[in-house]
């Protein structure tokens, strides 16, 4: 029957009406007959699969039967074949023997015993008597018409195994003979040696076997005959063939198979068997006819237990059939009449279970009753309207299953406090987003089983209204607040607009006042009274520009603040300036409701600015008449410096000319021959130039000290070489004046980066002043690491002698330039008085200091500490040059001086090179047209052409671009080289030149004799300054480098020497470094030279 949306869970249990119960009655009578079906099925199923079981397992057997017998037999065969091949060569030749025939036969008795399955072995001779056998018997005795005999004779072949048809002897044995022919010295038929097959060792083999009294064993000839038959009967005996028509000897036979497995009737024992066979003929042995191994079983016999069994089964089933047929009748009976029972009380219970349906489902909201389990038992139509659920899916359901999740635990857990407590609860819940009201209470089932009843309304309207009410009063509250907060803000605005000295003016849109502060009043003479609703145009002078005004109001409708300046007019008609910024006031949507100005009076501001804007003109005028004035100082300076710098270069130059001749002949007469006195004087000669030499160095350092043009290079080198090199300076006049010589350099490091030229030149000083001022005694050379840090390290170096000494109010006097202690050192001793000086700047330039410290009557000890960088691993100290050695190639010397002329031409011809001269330039670029030289080396100030215009007529030939051109000048100052690199010079040498030097310039270019090295000119070179000239504007750039880094205004004039390479070499980047320098922009100009810097190395 249909049920209403809520239906008690005991209704499910209502018996069907007639019609069901038949068609269920019908369903019981059919699934009986399909279980029937079913199991006879499965009977008859597991029947043949037993069958086949039993036909496998027989098959089995039957063939390892025949190959266990087989395999003997193939194993005897074999054994009997050996045998007879030993006899047959054998024989012969012992029967040839004296009384041969008695030892082959004993011996084949022998055999005859060893060999399993042999009844008989015998020789024969080619007409078929007996020569040799076991069987004593037959010696003699004539079987040539036998058959097995005569299959030989009438083909003969010495490789194969003849097996004759079983046969009785004339012993009455029934046998198989196996025979080998023998053969002649021509290989002709010479006789036979053969061997009988024992009937009974056959027998025997088969009973071993075990196959049981059921199993038929057999042996059969090829042609078909049986040879051994188990059990035993007369077809063992007679010779019955069994190859018959439809045998299974002919079956197997026919189908040319090695085994076979049939079925059907045999021949042999005349009932239906299951039979393997299988055919024995080793390829190895050669038989003129198989053996065929047969094994049968009755199927009889195989398939007795599987039919007993089939019987017990079937009987089984006709037990179970009759039984369940049976029960069923009688249950159905009995079920008919306990449903009619039923019936009648369903229909009672339906009609007062639909009555209370009623009334649940009238109840507003969701009414349920569940077990103690949370099990839904009832629910009414409430719960489709709210929650969409189907009341009847949630019977017999729980509460997690129903609302999974944490609200249907927080539910189920509800129930269970409600059925603990026995009472009614009200209970508040939200579920998807709606509030619910449930009154759940405890029913008594009747039986003493406490049941949950419950009833559900929808509170979410009434709940909404309670939050809606709470936001609004949290909204008030806050409201409250920030109106009280803007209260108090407003005090404080309007507090701060009162007090604040600016005038404030706050007008509507309509540009009419509303408000004015104290301040105001007091810059304008009118009260707030007098100005509140009127325009500010009452302030209005008419002196304030109308640009004004034309600016201000379009900036203000676009709501942008506004500042200019207003000439106003007060109450008593005076003027004032006021600077004025005036915004718009927004609201809370963003739109201006009202216009704010802040006005300062800026009259006596301004008055101010103009007095000291007077004042500051009235300053510049100063200014720069006083710069004037400097300048032209400056200009007077400069002139008076290069009128020095003109003298100290003339003076270089016209004193290094002569100099040059002196020291080179000097040194030529000094490699002639010469008497021991011509020789020490041209020594002191030599000693007298190179102290002259001296004294114009140091006057020329001094220079270039005091115009901050010396730069300190920056290599690896060895500090304790430094120390032994200036030691080996001085050793000749140390030892020349008896004195010792001390060098200490244990405490140094191994290597450092540094100007080692410098610190040299200034140990040398302090060494040479050492021995010039020590009579006897001793000099001592030390060296010490002070400190270490980082990157870079202080040392210590110290000279120390046993000389006169000096007082303590004299040596703060030492490092001034041109000083002695008195007139009296310098004609006693001679020097400049330079040289400490020029010590004391260049420990200044590396970062140190100078000192020294001195007893009179006990000796001195100067010292220098220099700030040395920490060489790494990567960092190669410098090597100096070797000793002058044999150079190749062509050199052009262009040289004005006739004698310094003669000298460069025997120096160079002396160091092997083919020389050719110039007398001036003209001269010099006519020689170089004419042929190629390796190297130049050119004067530069010569008549008619000198030697800068010299050199760039040769750069400028298609054979001058990459030649090394070498300056010989007299001119020794930085700003003379800088000259000769621009004009495209390679290198530079300093007249006078010694010997060494110019060797060791030489060797930068030339090759020595012997190398490999090709003499002809290198390819051509876009930069006139070839590789080597390159590298010298390296150099050049470096130091500009460093000048730019420090911001030294000496940068200006370095960049314009060197002008002329950079507008050749690099067009863009010297137009970009021209502006930058002129500009003072130093770290541009630092960024552009390291660019150069890259694409010129």
């Amino acid at each position: 029957m249909r049920r209403e949306t809520l239906e008690p869970v005991a209704m499910s249990a209502a018996r069907p009406d007639d019609g069901m119960r038949q068609r269920a009655y019908r369903l019981q009578w059919i699934s009986l007959t399909i279980a029937l079906v079913l199991l006879g099925a499965q009977i008859l199923f597991d029947q043949g699969q037993a069958h086949d079981r039993i036909e496998a397992e027989a098959r089995s057997r039957l063939e390892n039967h025949n190959l266990i017998v087989a395999d003997e037999l193939e194993r005897r065969l074999q054994a009997m074949s050996e045998v007879l091949d030993m006899l047959r060569d054998s024989a012969p030749r012992q029967l040839s023997e004296p009384n041969g025939q008695a030892v082959v036969s004993d011996r084949l008795g022998t055999l005859t015993q060893a060999l399993e399955g042999v009844r008989t072995l015998a020789y024969f001779d080619a007409g078929g008597t007996v020569l040799a056998s076991n069987r004593s018997q037959l010696i003699g005795q004539n079987f040539g018409q036998r058959d097995y005999f005569q299959a030989v004779l009438k083909n003969p072949d010495p490789d194969k195994l003849y097996l004759s048809e079983p046969f009785t002897t004339t012993l009455g044995a029934y046998t198989m003979i196996l025979a080998r022919m023998v053969k002649g010295p021509r290989g002709e038929f010479a006789g036979l040696a053969t061997a009988s097959i024992d009937q009974d060792s056959l027998v025997i083999l088969l009973h071993s076997i075990h196959a049981g009294p059921e199993t038929t064993l057999s042996v059969v000839h090829g042609s078909g005959k049986m040879l051994a038959l188990l059990p035993e009967n007369d077809m063992a005996t007679t010779g019955l063939s069994v190859n018959v028509d439809g045998s299974f000897f002919q079956r197997h036979m026919a189908s040319g198979q090695p085994a076979s497995l049939m079925t059907g009737m045999s021949y042999a024992l005349g009932k239906e068997c299951l039979v393997s066979m299988r055919t024995l003929q080793p390829d190895g042995l050669h038989m003129t006819a198989p053996l065929v191994i047969g094994t049968a079983r009755e199927l009889d016999e195989i398939f007795a237990p599987w039919k007993t069994q089939a019987g017990t089964r079937a009987l089984l089933f006709l037990l179970v059939a009759g039984g369940s047929t049976l029960l069923l009748f009688q249950y159905q009976r009995g079920q008919k009449a306990f449903d009619r029972q039923m019936q009648q009380k369903n229909e009672e219970n339906q009609r007062a279970l639909l009555t209370l349906q009623r009334f649940i489902d009238h109840i507003p909201g969701t009414a349920y009753l569940k077990d103690a389990e949370s099990r839904t038992l009832m629910a009414n139509r409430g719960f489709q309207t709210l929650l969409g659920m189907d009341p009847d899916s949630m019977i017999g359901k729980t509460s997690l299953e129903l609302f999974p999740g944490e609200f249907g635990q927080k539910i189920t857990d509800d129930d269970q406090k409600v059925l603990a407590s026995g009472g009614t609860v009200a209970i508040e819940e939200s579920f998807n987003g709606r509030d619910y009201e449930s009154t759940k209470f405890v029913v008594d089932d009747g039986h003493g089983n406490r049941q949950l009843g419950g009833i559900t309304q929808d509170i979410t309207p009434r709940k909404q209204a309670e939050r809606k009410l709470k936001a609004q009063l949290e909204q008030l509250r806050q409201l409250n607040q920030q109106l009280a907060a803007a209260e108090e803000d407003m005090r404080r605005l309007s507090a701060a607009v009162e007090q604040s000295p600016a005038s404030i003016v706050i007008t509507d849109l309509d540009a009419r006042i509303i408000f004015v502060n104290e301040a105001f009043t007091q810059a304008s003479g009118y009260t707030a009274a007098e100005v509140i609703g009127q325009n500010p145009r009452i302030l209005q002078s008419g002196e304030t520009p109308w640009e004004t005004y034309r600016d201000m109001w379009p900036t203000l409708r676009a709501g942008k603040t506004w500042r200019g300046e207003f000439i106003n007019r007060r109450k008593d008609g005076s003027h004032y300036l006021e600077l004025a910024t005036i915004s718009p006031v927004r609201d809370n949507a963003g739109a201006v409701t009202h216009y704010v100005a802040a006005k300062e009076d800026v009259t006596e501001r301004r008055h101010t600015e103009a007095e000291l804007l007077a004042h500051r003109r009235h300053l510049e005028s100063l200014v720069e008449q006083r710069t004037g004035e400097l300048a032209a100082a400056k200009e007077k300076a400069d002139a008076a410096n290069r009128a020095k710098s003109e003298f100290l270069a003339n003076m270089s130059h016209e004193i290094r000319t002569p100099m040059n001749a002196i020291i080179g002949l000097n040194y030529l007469l000094r490699q002639s021959p010469l008497q021991p006195d011509q020789h020490e004087k041209l020594l002191k000669v030599s000693a007298a130039a190179e102290h002259l030499l001296q004294i114009i160095n140091d006057i020329l350092d001094l220079s270039k000290i005091e115009a901050g043009k010396v730069l300190l290079e920056n290599y690896a080198f060895s500090p304790a070489e430094v120390l032994q090199n200036v030691g080996s300076m001085i050793r000749d006049r140390v030892t020349s004046k008896g004195l010792g010589l001390n060098i200490d350099a244990s405490r140094l490091p191994e290597r450092a980066l540094g100007d080692v030229t410098r610190l040299r030149q200034v140990l040398l000083n302090f060494a040479s002043n050492a021995v010039k001022f020590t009579k006897n005694g001793s000099i001592s050379l030390t060296g010490e690491l002070l400190s270490s840090h980082g990157e870079t390290m202080t040392c210590r170096f110290t000279v120390t002698d046993t000389g006169i000494g000096i007082r303590a109010e004299d040596t703060s006097r030492l490092f001034n330039a041109f000083e002695q202690l008195d007139s009296s050192t310098t004609r006693h001793f001679g020097g400049t008085g330079l040289g400490l000086a020029i010590a004391r700047h260049l420990a200044e330039l590396m970062g140190g200091e100078v000192g020294v410290d001195s007893t009179p009557g006990v000796g001195s000890r100067f010292w220098i500490t220099a700030r040395l960088g920490i060489a790494k691993d990567d960092d190669t100290p410098t090597q100096g040059s070797g000793p002058p050695g044999q150079l190749q190639g062509r050199v052009l010397v262009v040289e004005d001086e006739r004698i310094n002329r003669d000298i460069a031409v025997e120096l160079l011809t002396g160091f092997g090179l083919q020389v050719v001269t110039a007398e001036n330039g003209i001269l010099a670029v006519d020689r170089y047209k004419q042929s190629n030289f390796d190297l130049v080396l050119m004067d530069v100030q010569m008549p008619e052409l000198n030697g800068l215009d010299a050199t760039r007529q040769i750069r400028a030939l298609d054979n001058g671009a990459a030649v090394p051109i070498i300056a010989l000048t007299a001119n020794a100052f930085k700003a003379d080289q800088e000259r000769c690199i621009e004009a495209g010079m390679t290198d530079f040498l300093a007249k006078p030149v010694f010997p060494d030097a110019l060797h060791v310039m030489l060797k930068k270019y030339l090759p020595e004799k012997g190398s490999s090295h090709r003499l002809a000119p290198p390819p051509k070179n876009d930069e006139a300054t070839g590789k080597a000239g390159a590298q010298a504007l390296l150099d050049k750039i470096d130091a500009l480098s460093q000048l730019l880094g420090t911001g030294d205004i000496e940068a200006t004039h370095h960049f314009s020497h060197l002008k002329a390479d950079l507008k050749r070499l690099f067009p863009t980047e010297y137009e970009q470094l021209r502006q930058q320098i002129a500009t003072f922009n130093f770290d541009a100009a630092t960024a552009l030279i390291e660019r150069i810097k890259k694409r010129l190395a």
